[in-house]
């Protein structure tokens, strides 16, 4: 090869290294680049493949030696940009490295006022880059495209072993490759370090994979519909993952002594699953994929289960023709449990999957996930495993029952069952038929089932629950009794159940309870009882339940750092009863339910805000016509300040807001964005020294907005 060449295959080696740097990635976090990036990395890997190939022919034909230059001038472009990203990545550091060592007030207000003033600069920057980034991807894809039409290959004909020491081969997006040519001297020892192969995206590659890979841990065939899969001699494979192909054939079922990991998706010709299964007694992890021929997982007394002994995590998805668990011939035979490793069963869009009887015999089973199977209407006598912890069943049509048939005791009895997850069931009507759930419950979550008519009768046995989020289950009219007694509470969530009136009697007495959600629940007439015996309470939510119209009568936990209100009736009560008890209240967002306010805080009733807040949002007041001096005045942490969609306020504080403050937002106050208008506003004084004001999501600070 040529020194130029040389240099160049070299060069693109630099590249790689560059493109899987860890702190570039870290900085591009969030960052679309990643992904043109990773594209980028993947084609070079390519194009540095065929790079013998057009050393040999470049000499004749003066195509391929434009394709070289092309390719030449676009490296030095990428190595360019990276530069940028590099250089990117070291300001950040340094300025955040900067900033974990001073967090003072006003190095957080400098560092804000700096990163306002330098925002154009920023944004001029990032458009920038992604126009070159733009650039360079369509360069590296017509340099690609031209593989293909200038006749390279990975070798030519001429070379005996190109890759002696080669360990990964990776193809992705190559639609005009249509055969793998292996030489005839190269069939069974020319890639004899190859570890890992992935071919991503050939729609058009046909023929087979070289029959011989000693060393291949690692196959990845995705959507390569022309491909035909012979495996045979692969002594240390140790993960398959093949989705989309056109056959998959298996010489012999001893070489799957290694398998750990096997995706089977898609395959058009796959008639040798059991013999797969049989061969891969080792295997760990095994997902099957839209395989019309999968109809049960124990057609025998062995199953596929029997077989596969090791097996700790079973994924069956889209297989259309699964129709249950076990066959009736085998059920009996199934009640002496076998010895089972399997600890995690998922069960998605299997259309036809009407029962799940022979649960009993998965004795290690400790998650059990049914997905999107439509046929399903419970899971009828199944006997849950006493190891199962986590049961999630997500949309589910038809299902009205979790267990019937009077076996519910199975339950309440062996199970210990702790997490509970109900999605999208929009026929479910119960939980159990004997109105209990299982005492080890810790997690309880439902949502979206419009036709629940109960949780359980009582929570009188659940004392280990911890979580219970209820959100959009519209004919839900009650809670269960004995939520008082549930002390190991930490979290509630009741949200969008509009026909539950009340809580329980006996409110609620956790005193582990962190967080209270209740919102759009518009017959809720009160909130529980005991509110302020709720001691570890940090954040209370409630929005949009218009029923509510008592506030408690001993008031809130004095302990609150979290108070957000929408649309409530009862803010006058909250009002009088006093925010400022609040005394580690930081986040304080109140909107509606004021519409008769002309002052905020109200200094006529003595209203006074929390000196401890840091955050306050004042939202849809459609009265209110100033801020209160004196409500402001020792405000002295308040760091963020939003006011929206009150029309009427004209005037800020007299003495200005707080100087602790560095973000100030005003969204459709039309009558105070014109007296904070830029130098010439009557309130622009009051808001000067405020390094970040937004009026209508304008930076009011940008001269094309002072215009």
């Amino acid at each position: 090869m040529p020194v130029g060449e040389v240099f160049l295959a070299a060069f693109i080696g630099v590249l790689f290294t560059e493109l899987a740097s860890p702190e570039l990635w870290r900085h591009l976090r969030g960052n679309g680049s990643r992904t043109e990036l990773n594209k980028w990395r993947k084609t070079l890997l390519m194009l540095q493949a065929v790079l013998d190939e057009a050393e040999e022919k470049q000499a004749a034909d003066k195509s391929v030696r434009m394709w070289l230059h092309d390719l030449r001038d676009l490296v030095y472009d990428i190595e360019d940009v990276l530069d940028e990203f590099a250089t990117s990545a070291l300001r950040s550091k340094l300025v955040g490295g900067d900033l974990g060592r001073r967090t003072t007030k006003v190095t957080k207000m400098l560092t804000r006022f700096a990163t306002l003033m330098s925002a154009r600069s920023i944004w001029s920057n990032a458009c920038r880059m992604k126009l070159k980034m733009k650039d360079i991807s369509g360069r590296l894809q017509d340099i690609h495209d031209q593989v293909a039409k200038l006749g390279l290959e990975i070798y030519g004909d001429s070379c005996l072993k190109p890759f002696p020491s080669l360990e990964t081969l990776h193809f992705e997006s190559n639609p005009e490759w249509k055969i793998w040519h292996v030489p005839d001297g190269m069939l069974l020892k020319g890639f004899p370090r190859l570890r890992k192969i992935s071919i991503l995206n050939c729609s058009k590659l046909s023929g087979e994979l070289p029959k011989y890979l000693p060393s291949l841990e690692e196959l990845v065939i995705t959507k390569c519909e022309s491909l035909r899969i012979s495996i045979s001699s692969f002594p240390l494979l140790n993960r398959l993952d093949i989705n989309g192909c056109k056959e998959v054939v298996l010489r012999s079922v001893t070489e799957f002594s290694s398998l750990n990991s096997a995706v089977i998706s898609g395959v058009l010709n796959f008639r040798c699953l059991w013999e797969f299964i049989q061969g891969a007694r080792k295997v760990e992890h095994l997902e099957i994929v839209d395989n019309e021929d999968l109809s049960t997982l124990w057609p025998d007394r062995f199953g596929l289960l029997g077989h596969l002994t090791s097996l700790r995590c079973l994924k069956i998805r889209s297989c259309s023709g699964l129709v249950s668990l076990v066959t009736e011939e085998v059920a009996d035979l199934l009640q002496l449990a076998f010895p089972c490793l399997l600890e995690i069963l998922h069960l998605s869009d299997c259309k036809r999957l009407g029962q799940v009887s022979g649960l009993q015999c998965l004795t290690s089973l400790r998650e059990l996930h049914i997905v999107n199977c439509s046929s399903l209407v419970s899971l009828g006598q199944s006997i849950l495993p006493s190891t199962l912890k986590k049961l999630r069943i997500s949309c589910c049509d038809k299902i009205q029952c979790l267990l019937g048939d009077g076996k519910d005791e199975q339950i309440n009895g062996g199970c210990l069952l702790e997490h509970l997850c109900i999605n999208s069931c929009p026929s479910l009507r119960y939980l159990s038929s004997t109105g209990m759930l299982p005492a080890p419950l810790r997690h309880l979550e439902i949502t979206d089932c419009p036709e629940l008519c109960s949780l359980a009768e009582t929570f009188f046995g659940n004392i280990s629950l911890e979580h219970i989020e209820i959100r959009n289950c519209a004919t839900l009219a009650s809670l269960p009794v004995g939520m008082n007694m549930l002390s190991n509470l930490l979290e509630i969530t009741i949200c969008s159940c509009p026909n539950i009136a009340s809580f329980p009697e006996g409110g609620i007495h956790a005193s582990k309870l962190r967080k209270l959600y209740i919102g759009w629940c518009e017959r809720l007439q009160t909130l529980p009882e005991g509110m302020q015996n709720l001691t570890s309470l940090v954040e209370l939510d409630i929005h949009d339940c218009p029923g509510i119209v008592s506030f408690p009568e001993k008031g809130l936990p004095v302990n609150l750092r979290a108070l957000m209100i929408t649309n409530l009736n009862i803010c006058k009560s909250l009002f009088e009863w006093g925010l400022h008890r609040l005394t580690s209240l930081s986040r304080l967002f109140i909107t509606g339910g004021c519409e008769n306010m002309v002052s905020f805080p109200q200094e006529d009733v003595g209203m006074m805000l929390p000196n401890s807040l840091t955050s306050l949002s004042i939202v849809d007041f459609p009265n209110l016509q100033c801020l209160s001096t004196v409500g402001f005045r020792d405000l002295n942490s308040l760091e963020d300040l939003w006011i929206s969609g009150c029309p009427k306020l004209k005037s800020l504080p007299r003495d200005g807001l707080p100087p602790s403050l560095l973000q100030l937002y005003i969204q459709d106050c039309p009558l105070l964005k014109r007296k904070c208008k830029l130098h010439s506003g009557k309130e622009f004084s009051k808001i000067s020294h405020i390094p970040c004001v937004l009026i209508d999501n304008n930076f009011i600070y940008d001269p094309e907005e002072e215009e």
